[in-house]
């Protein structure tokens, strides 16, 4: 007796439909798994360059044989006048004084001066950008070879002293990926922090600071949630000093 074998198949309609389904369901998808993932390379680059900056700072005491960054024997701030002929315009290279960190180079001025001047003409409006995280900023940069740019300088919060503690050395701004690099915005890429004088990095406004510095001064620093927009919002691109402080506290995350 013959048998027979019934076959069921997709009909060309059905699989039509099934794959215009996946294409919808991709395409509402994969732009948020696409945007969380740039933000997560953003996190991890942002962790490995505090950590290089901060291990270059420790070898730059090791090297002197000191404990503080303030007792280092060689200037860092040169208070370079960003002019061929100011008189602050004494040559001096600042960190590359020092061979611990793995420069390409520092940015030079017009004048061949390592100095970075805000609205000096000289660099594309992307850097410009950057660097006027700082009115009126003048003061160190540096390239390292994989790729992040940070300058330095004594703000005026330098040399206070904290009620825990802390001693602030020295402000710094740091873009992960460097100015030819996007997206260049405050709190994507580009971050603020305190220098503190044992060669640690701490995020501006990652918590709550009551401070004096050497002229008698008092001022507080407060945690990022309760800066507003200046803290980090994520919407105002303007703003956002406090964002390096909220993606540490959220566990290396950019939830914003």
């Amino acid at each position: 007796m013959a048998s027979s074998t019934a076959r069921w198949a997709f009909t060309l309609a059905e699989v039509l439909i099934t794959l215009g389904v996946i294409g919808v369901v991709a395409a509402l998808t994969m732009p948020s798994l696409i945007a969380n993932y740039k933000k997560q390379v953003l996190c991890n680059q942002l962790k490995k360059s505090i950590s290089t900056i901060e291990q270059g700072l420790q070898k730059l005491m090791a090297a002197d044989d000191v404990t503080s960054l303030s007792l280092l024997s060689k200037p860092v701030f040169g208070y370079r006048s960003c002019e061929k002929s100011g008189a602050g315009n004494s040559g001096e290279k600042g960190l590359l004084s020092y061979n611990v960190f793995q420069f390409v180079e520092a940015p030079k001025n017009q004048y061949g001066t390592y100095c970075i001047e805000y609205d000096d003409g000289l660099y594309d409006n992307k850097f410009e950008q950057i660097v006027e995280i700082a009115s009126d900023w003048e003061g160190d940069g540096y390239y390292l070879q994989d790729g992040t740019l940070f300058g330095i300088q004594q703000g005026n919060a330098s040399g206070a002293s904290c009620e825990d503690n802390t001693i602030i050395w020295a402000n710094m701004w740091l873009d992960i990926n460097g100015d030819k690099r996007g997206p260049n915005i405050k709190g994507r890429d580009l971050f603020y922090f305190y220098v503190l004088d044992n060669g640690i990095l701490l995020p501006l406004y990652s918590k709550p600071l009551k401070c004096t510095d050497p002229y008698n001064y008092e001022f507080e620093e407060k945690n990022w949630k309760d800066m507003g927009k200046s803290g980090c919002t994520g919407i105002d691109k303007d703003d956002n000093a406090g964002c390096a402080a909220r993606i540490i506290e959220k566990g290396w995350k950019m939830d914003y």
